[in-house]
């Protein structure tokens, strides 16, 4: 079990690398990566090659508005928590912890991937990745005991236990397409097949906790959907759970993965209405994955009571046992006690986390600099997310470019986001962050931020230079004929 616990460890903590692309890189036109948000955007750059493990490095965080200094920060010199009995919100705290969806995270790990220009007005990417993403919800009232503790010191008080969880892992393989209709539309799609590794999608259903001076008890249900190869639910002919059973070894792990596969798509449309300003809108991920490697839903029934420990008579019990320290059965009759829990297999389907950008866009001075301003709506398993950035973009060569931005949700004035390109042809180096910290205590915590979202690498980027506008002459202008002599007749 520790193996294959240790397998799932390393593929989904070692990606490295997000399709939750900084907001940043929405206008940085010498990169591929705008395309990625939206299918319709053509780099500046004819052709670009990425290099595995190379090109896109990045990871990303969102703690849904909570950070280390909610929690802890310092006054007259003393380092503080909220609990301070002189310093200490916890009013404050509880209010940002009552505000917050949960966290998120969003890694991708590309393979390989490359696109190239066609015949001028269209755009071709072909891309392989590795993708997982995981939500985790906060349990409100669980929040609010823990913060306000028992209102009620005599009679029952009843807390609902909801913390929905979501995580996917699956393999990517998709290629995109832009066509520029005419000097005002450009319109592109992208189709993603994917093959699934693994899934957990768990709710509670009426869940609650009842605290008295005489018990604690835990009743409601459970319920969920679960595909995770190499780990099967053993049950009894009434379907109630009795154990579990792994694979032995990480070569029969990965021998144990069968196909679950998926599709989505990416669409996108860019309009300019005039030469300097662009306006654009996507909708990415609209697709579904179906389950069936160790495909089954999961149903579970909570009736779980505690009434203390008697610690007279568990020192006794120590005491006849001796010197020797088996394991105790107490644990194991704690899980038995905990409820029932029933599976039946069956594959399932789930959607995939959706996203929608729109952007605007002004450049001037020939395109060398721009501002311009970006939202992006997520959805995933447990709730909708927002953020909208604002960015200040130069970019005077093929070979340099820097954007500034802040994001107005998120940055909440403890971050900026920053952005540089460096061409030494081919190799294109960038590094991007929607959330630089600016706030940094004496140990070099960055104790203000909430979000992380950093993207760096190395991409092979070919035919990047600004072409000179080729003058042409009105086919409806003729030139001037040349002046010829008229001859007189002699007098």
């Amino acid at each position: 079990m520790k193996r294959i616990l240790a397998v799932y460890i390393v593929l989904l903590l070692g990606l490295t690398s997000i399709f939750a692309t900084p907001n940043t890189l929405y206008f940085m036109e010498y990169l591929p990566y705008q395309s990625f948000m939206n299918p319709a955007m053509q780099p500046r750059c004819t052709t670009y090659v990425e290099l595995p493990a190379m090109s896109t490095i990045s990871v990303y965080g969102n703690t849904g508005g909570l950070s280390l200094n909610d929690f802890m920060y310092v006054k007259d010199d003393k380092l503080v928590t909220f609990l301070h009995p002189e310093f200490g919100n916890k009013e404050a705290v509880y209010s940002k912890l009552m505000e917050s969806p949960g966290a998120d995270f969003e890694l991708d790990l590309s393979l390989f991937g490359f696109g190239f220009r066609l015949k001028e007005k269209g755009y071709v990417h072909i891309n392989a990745s590795v993708r997982a993403d995981v939500s985790l919800g906060l349990p409100k009232d669980i929040i609010t005991l823990g913060m306000n503790g028992t209102p009620d010191t005599v009679n029952v008080n009843s807390y609902k236990v909801d913390v929905p969880l979501s995580m996917n892992a699956y393999l990517d393989l998709n290629g995109g397409y832009s066509e520029k209709i005419n000097e005002k539309w450009t319109v592109g799609g992208r189709l993603h097949l994917m093959y699934g590794l693994a899934n957990v999608r768990l709710k509670s259903s009426d869940l609650t906790l009842d605290l008295s001076q005489q018990e604690w008890k835990l009743s409601g249900g459970i319920k969920g959907d679960v595909s995770i190869p190499g780990i099967n639910v053993e049950t009894d002919e009434n379907g109630e759970v009795t154990g579990l059973k792994t694979v032995e070894g990480v070569e029969e792990f990965f021998k144990s993965l069968s196909y679950s596969m998926g599709a989505s798509v990416d669409l996108g449309a860019v309009y300019k209405p005039i030469p300097e300003l662009k306006i654009s809108l996507s909708v990415k991920d609209l697709g579904f994955m179906y389950w069936k490697t160790n495909a089954m839903q999961l149903a579970g029934d909570f009736d779980f009571s505690f009434k203390g420990v008697d610690l007279q008579e568990s020192e006794e019990e120590e005491k006849s046992e001796g010197t020797e320290n088996p394991e105790k059965e107490e644990n194991s009759n704690i899980m038995e006690e905990l409820g029932v829990f029933y599976a039946k297999n069956g594959a399932y389907t789930s959607l995939m986390n959706g996203k929608i950008y729109a952007g605007v866009e002004y450049s001037f001075l020939e395109n060398m600099m721009s501002v311009g301003v970006v939202s992006k709506t997520s959805y995933n398993y447990n709730h909708w997310d927002e953020e909208i950035t604002v960015g200040y973009n130069i970019r005077p060569c093929s070979w340099f470019g820097i954007s500034a931005s802040y994001s107005l949700i998120s940055g909440k004035s403890s971050t900026i986001g920053l952005g540089v390109n460096l061409r030494i042809p081919p190799l294109s180096f960038y590094a991007v962050s929607d959330y630089t910290p600016v706030h940094y205590s004496a140990d070099g915590i960055p104790y203000k931020t909430s979000a992380v979202n950093v993207q760096a690498g190395l991409v092979l980027t070919m035919g990047c230079k600004k072409k000179k506008p080729v003058e042409e002459t009105p086919e409806d202008v003729l030139p001037e004929p040349a002046p010829t002599e008229v001859s007189t007749p002699a007098e």
